[in-house]
């Protein structure tokens, strides 16, 4: 008798065992796949403040911000890099990731510039050759504090840089890693209505913005999870706007969907 409950005891061990087993492996690939998402997250704070100050050092130019956001993400892309003449091969594939082959586009990392706005452009802007305006930058405690008319703040709020970085983290943990992804992309990728569902869908109750979404959209669709990062310094150098940097800058009435 003792050995058939023995037998029986055992049977069921298995049993609880097979049933425990995908819930312990859920709660370690959700873990695991948190702290990579830390991990990026981390790093894509750390970018977000050198890009910042590359665009405050060098007039809001495009190229340097491009160059800085590279910079910023090579420690998260290559972690064992140590000699110096392997940085530039490792450059280029966190640059190709990033920004595609010729490095102009919007792949896995992007930037824009929440302020000045372009309407800050327009109160305190000062013609600096052909379809090109600044923002002075000198002399700011003798400058007049009055609110512009349009930017709704005063030169010197205009000349505070402040940038937005998104970076697509891939999921890599099996099966938790999709499901996260899963959630995510329900958000900006609604699913179509199903006829069968017995209740209402109503498309336009959505939680997120059509501004929002059509910024980070590119980054969902490639099978990646948006994080965002923002960054604010004092400009070091005359805040330009011209035709190279035109498309990353925010206009006030888009401020409200911005993050």
């Amino acid at each position: 008798m003792l050995k058939q409950l023995r037998q029986t005891q055992k049977g069921a061990a298995f049993t609880e065992t097979l049933i425990v087993l995908p819930i312990i492996g859920l709660l370690v690939g959700g873990a695991l796949q948190l702290s990579f998402l830390w991990e990026a997250k981390s790093a894509l704070n750390h970018t977000s403040l050198l890009v910042a100050r590359a665009a405050a050092m060098n007039s809001l130019d495009q190229q340097a911000m491009r160059d800085a956001f590279v910079n910023g993400m090579l420690p998260y892309y290559h972690p064992d890099v140590a000699n110096p003449s392997d940085w530039v091969a490792k450059k280029q594939s966190a640059r190709v990731d990033l920004f595609g082959e010729n490095g102009t586009e919007f792949i896995n990392g992007r930037f824009r510039i929440v302020n000045p706005t372009l309407d800050a452009f327009s109160d305190w802007g000062l013609p600096c050759g052909d379809s090109c305006s600044e923002i002075p930058n000198d002399l700011m405690r003798y400058r007049d504090t009055a609110v512009g008319g349009a930017s709704l703040v005063n030169i010197q709020d205009a000349n505070l840089v402040r940038v937005q970085l998104a970076y697509g983290i891939e999921p890599i943990v099996p099966v938790v890693g999709e499901m996260i992804y899963r959630i995510v992309r329900m958000l900006y990728i609604p699913e179509p209505p199903d006829p069968d569902f017995p209740f209402i869908q109503d498309p336009s109750l959505d939680t997120l913005t059509a501004p929002t979404k059509e910024w980070l959209l590119p980054i969902v669709e490639n099978g990646r999870i948006p994080m965002t990062a923002v960054a604010t310094v004092r400009m070091q150098s005359p805040a330009q706007l011209n035709a190279d940097n035109a498309s990353l800058i925010l206009s006030v009435p888009e401020l409200r969907d911005a993050y």
